[in-house]
């Protein structure tokens, strides 16, 4: 009795479960929001990226994801490529302060 009742469970399991992206388009149409098809990332989508960045330094990927309709995936990428253009251009505009490699040791210490 038990394993009639197991694989009916299994067998809605995979017919209905969000984990199917092959489902996304037809959960979408059917009124469910969790599932809304997103775009993948273009340049476009990257020039808006970075403005969000500088607007505001500390945006989070849920409001890139926002603004810009990109996967939760897509929106971290895209963010993360953002800071790290901007950080290397506020880098190359200041100019490079680093310490001096001659004035550590050879075992990392200052000599």
């Amino acid at each position: 009795m038990l394993l009639p009742a197991l694989a009916l469970g299994v067998w809605y399991w995979l017919l209905h479960g969000r984990h199917r992206r092959w489902t996304r388009g037809q959960a979408s149409a059917a009124g469910d929001d969790d599932q809304t098809e997103r775009t993948r990332p273009t340049s476009n989508h990257h020039a808006k990226v970075v403005r969000i960045v500088r607007a505001n330094p500390r945006a989070t990927w849920r409001t890139v994801r926002d603004r810009t309709g990109l996967t939760d995936a897509n929106a971290k990428r895209a963010l993360t490529a953002a800071r790290k253009e901007l950080l290397a251009a506020s880098g190359q505009m200041q100019g490079s302060d680093g310490l001096d490699p001659r004035s550590a040791g050879t075992n990392g210490r200052s000599s």
